[in-house]
């Protein structure tokens, strides 16, 4: 992963979720917009 981000770099991600211990899934891939031409939503 530190070779796409560095510490400190701000990125968009989706959180997938929260479990009851507090940690949180998270998903850079789904934050992203689907390419052009795909038919993913």
């Amino acid at each position: 992963m530190t070779d796409e981000v560095k510490e400190g770099d701000e990125i968009l991600v989706k959180v997938l979720e929260v479990d009851r211990q507090g940690k949180i899934r998270l998903s850079r891939k789904e934050a992203m917009p689907a390419p052009q031409g795909s038919s993913e939503s």
